[in-house]
């Protein structure tokens, strides 16, 4: 906190942007009442998933200023509260945020939106199938898995279900985020997999390791594709960092949230 605030006024944006997550934190709530004035949009953002009243309090502020940002903050959010602001920028047509909001929301308003921007709006739609396994969703990503592989398979998160390796299955030579959903797992599927694609997408079967996975078999995996590709430095840089973790095993391994970038 005594960093953000030396950096407040020269770096505003990545300052906000850092108060992720710091739901009740009352130095975090302060800041962002102050850093609201001069970039709403990333303090909104930074609200994502934050149900505290302050965080309310700071949507109504700055939905105005930001409406994309607020509606990509009531991610996960199935409330009342949420659904209003949901409701009043669908009549002014900010349909992209608000697919996105729906990530993690399975109810029955949600699937009413989907259904009706399917046919205009489905790279979104199906992105907002992110973290929802009930049966219509597994139902879309079926029908949609050869249209949008990379879509569809960015929606599996670290899913184990039977349904998510027959989509895996599908996609696995068109789209190396198959990878990316098995990041950390350790079965024998999983491995299978990272063995069947280590030379079509070298650095991304290390990665999908993590770098907290310490065992013989990982880094004796690691070594063997840093011999077979040794010009790779996307695949050198994923296991320094597992080096580091080594070094530091209690350390938390940070994964980036959010779908800012998922379209391109």
């Amino acid at each position: 906190m005594r960093f953000r605030e030396r950096l407040r006024e020269v770096e505003p944006i990545y300052v906000a942007r850092s108060l992720s997550g710091l739901a009740i934190d009352p130095r975090a709530i302060q800041l962002r009442r102050e850093l609201a004035a001069v970039v709403p949009a990333q303090v909104a953002l930074a609200l994502r998933r934050n149900g505290t009243e302050a965080a309310w309090e700071l949507r109504e502020k700055i939905l105005k200023e930001a409406p994309d940002e607020v509606l990509m903050s009531l991610r996960g959010l199935d409330t009342e509260r949420a659904w209003e602001i949901r409701e009043k920028k669908a009549k002014e047509k900010h349909y992209p945020a608000l697919l996105e909001s729906l990530g993690g929301i399975d109810s029955d308003i949600a699937w009413a939106f989907r259904e009706r921007l399917g046919e205009e709006y489905l790279p979104w739609v199906l992105l907002s199938l992110s973290e929802v396994y009930g049966e219509k969703a597994w139902r879309w990503r079926n029908e949609h898995i050869g249209r949008a592989p990379k879509i569809v398979i960015k929606t599996l998160g670290r899913s184990d279900d039977q349904r998510a390796w027959e989509l895996r299955d599908r996609a696995k030579f068109l789209a190396k985020e198959v990878l990316d959903s098995i990041a950390g797992l350790d079965s024998s599927r999983a491995w299978a997999l990272r063995h069947e694609l280590k030379d079509k997408w070298p650095n991304t079967t290390v990665s999908s390791l993590g770098a907290g996975n310490q065992s013989e078999r990982a880094w004796k995996f690691r070594w063997e594709q840093m011999e077979r590709n040794s010009d790779n430095l996307l695949l050198v840089k994923h296991v320094v960092k597992a080096c580091l973790r080594a070094n530091a095993p209690d350390e938390e391994e940070l994964e980036e949230e959010g779908l800012d970038d998922e379209l391109t």
